[in-house]
């Protein structure tokens, strides 16, 4: 039931989002301060648990069709309730065009790249800015838009790493020079029949229930141009709801991969720095098939359950329209004959639970970056080739205004691998299995952005009113454990050259505030981080002495800064 204090809230939410359901259909993966808030709106209530938030983008003007939402209560206000927030559209019966919101993020890191689930963004000492903008057009059931990516990077130096995770493009640093990317971005041509979308697009994709991590499909890297099959809103069946996304698309290198991954006697170990090189360089594409389904069953209300699947194809070996649809095939070797050298595969399973009444949701995901061979490798090692994600959220009303909340979270993500690492499958890591470069699209990890072999610890409370919000995050960020296990060998070697010390793990922990508003047809959210790192690159202090229990490391205390801003036309 809505109570008059729910239409409000409501309300106040419509004009807040009115750019967005006027303007495109889609609340594109990572936009600044919006898509927390649409998130946070089923959490309030104010929005149907049968939406998953478990594959984004999010379509607006379908999925909150539903009595007193978002789409109709904006287009039952007023004229002159939302003429103030500044948007720019033409409307002329089935015809629409728009202005899309402005988007500007602007970015420091001071000692060593820090950050992930940034789109085109990349890894990035110094400054960098991200901008993007454009235009959006509606045809009766077909719709356009044109949002194109613009990235510069100051890509300062520093001090490269012993050892670099090897089969997989993802380079620490790109290149020597200033980074300058110009992209498709968010764009997309679609046509919609109901409750069902088909279309080529760009748009970043985010899979899974996670929100700081996605372990197979999320905005770490840029968008790559894909096919879409998609269902624009929850289809309704006498069992429960679905939705679903398949996409067909292209991977590309970075321009810089293969590169030196080895470690070459010195000391200290240090690889040289990567450079474009023609000589290297990997021109080759790779095709990714990738399937999400979401279930929400009728006798559970508010229970998500998925099931994600990507399949790597390479591009010489796309010989019939099977090779097109690879996730409808077997999942198990023995049935695939997958010899592992021309196609890879990951999956998942996830659920999310919301509990509106408790404003509230626990979820977790599960994958495997390999495929077992038969069911008897399935039930006796599963914790082969495994990454997992679990998390949880709530939010405490303050005083007798739902709109006004605290907001408690935690999210662990762990992609380092288990015992099979040193056994099974030795130098193997999580993204970087079978086909050259491995999981990756542009020189970045297209789901968890810690990438291989690391884990990720967040918690956080954050002060709500409205689209203000005021928070403190703690963070601890593990790199790349699994190449400090079996990448690092002179951490083993002891003599009279080599400290022995096998504690060097490299670990960032790292505090965070953050604020975001909204000031008129402007939204904002800043961030500033403190970051405690140990062992940097795994690196000892050259000319330290061994204490009682390590050598000491290379440690130092940094900052980090943002501020991404959204101005609505």
């Amino acid at each position: 039931m809505i109570t008059l204090r729910r239409l409000k809230d409501c309300l106040i939410l419509c004009l807040a989002i009115a750019p967005l359901t006027a303007m495109a259909q889609n609340a594109w993966v990572g936009m600044p301060v919006m898509e927390n808030a649409i998130r946070n709106s089923q959490l309030l209530g104010l929005t149907p648990e049968n939406v998953s938030h478990c594959i984004r983008p999010i379509h607006l003007n379908h999925a909150f069709e539903w009595e007193a939402g978002l789409y109709e209560m904006t287009y039952a206000l007023p004229e002159s309730e939302y003429e103030p927030m500044g948007y720019a559209e033409w409307v002329d019966g089935r015809v629409a065009i728009a202005l899309l919101p402005g988007h500007l993020t602007a970015q420091y890191n001071q000692h060593h790249p820090y950050g992930w689930s940034d789109g085109p963004m990349v890894p990035n000492k110094g400054v960098q800015l991200f901008g993007s903008g454009g235009l959006y057009a509606r045809v009766g059931p077909l719709e356009i838009q044109l949002m194109p990516e613009y990235v510069y990077g100051s890509n300062d130096s520093f001090e490269p790493p012993p050892a670099r995770a090897s089969n997989i493009d993802n380079p620490e640093r790109m290149g020597t020079l200033p980074f300058n990317y110009l992209g498709k971005g968010q764009s997309y041509a679609k046509l919609n029949f109901k409750q069902v979308g088909i279309g080529i697009s760009n748009e970043n994709l985010w899979w899974g229930p996670g929100q700081k991590s996605a372990i197979l499909m999320s905005n770490n890297a840029p968008g790559f141009t894909h096919g879409t099959l998609h269902t624009t809103k929850p289809l309704e069946t006498k069992v429960g709801s679905f939705e679903m996304q398949m996409v067909g698309g292209m991977l590309q290198s970075s321009g810089l991969y293969p590169y030196p991954t080895a470690y070459d006697d010195s000391w200290p170990p240090r690889l040289a720095p990567i450079k474009v090189d023609t000589s290297w360089v990997e021109t080759e594409w790779k095709y990714l098939n990738g399937l999400v389904v979401n279930y929400q069953p009728k006798w559970l209300p508010g229970l998500h359950v998925g099931f994600v699947r990507s399949v790597m194809y390479g591009s010489d070996d796309l010989d019939s329209w099977k090779d097109y649809v690879q996730a409808f095939l077997p999942v198990l070797k023995v049935t695939s004959g997958e010899d592992g050298g021309e196609r890879n595969q990951l999956m998942s399973g996830y659920f999310r639970y919301v509990l509106p009444e408790s404003h509230a949701e626990v979820y977790a995901e599960y994958a495997r970056e390999d495929a077992a061979w038969d069911l008897e490798d399935l039930l006796t090692e599963p914790e082969h080739t495994r990454a997992y994600m679990m998390g949880f959220r709530k939010l405490q009303p303050l005083g007798k205004e739902d709109h006004e909340y605290l907001e408690v979270m935690a999210e662990f993500t762990q992609i380092q691998q288990g015992f099979s690492l040193i056994s099974r499958a030795k130098d193997y890591s999580f993204y970087t299995h079978s086909l050259i470069g491995g999981y990756t699209h542009q020189g970045q990890v297209l789901g968890a952005g810690i990438g291989p072999g690391g884990n990720l610890q967040t918690a956080g409370l954050t002060y709500r009113n409205q689209l203000q919000a005021l928070g403190f995050h703690l963070e601890r960020y593990v790199h790349n454990n699994d190449l400090f296990y079996t990448g690092l060998p002179y951490l083993w070697l002891g003599g009279d050259q080599y400290h022995l010390d096998a504690t060097k793990h490299w670990v960032d922990v790292s505090g965070t505030i953050s604020y975001s508003d909204s000031y008129g047809p402007w939204l904002f959210e800043a961030k500033l981080q403190g970051v405690q790192t140990y062992n940097f690159n795994w690196r000892y202090a050259t000319d330290g002495d061994p204490g009682v229990f390590r050598y000491p490391g290379m440690n130092m205390f940094h900052f980090n800064a943002s501020v991404r801003s959204l101005y609505r036309f």
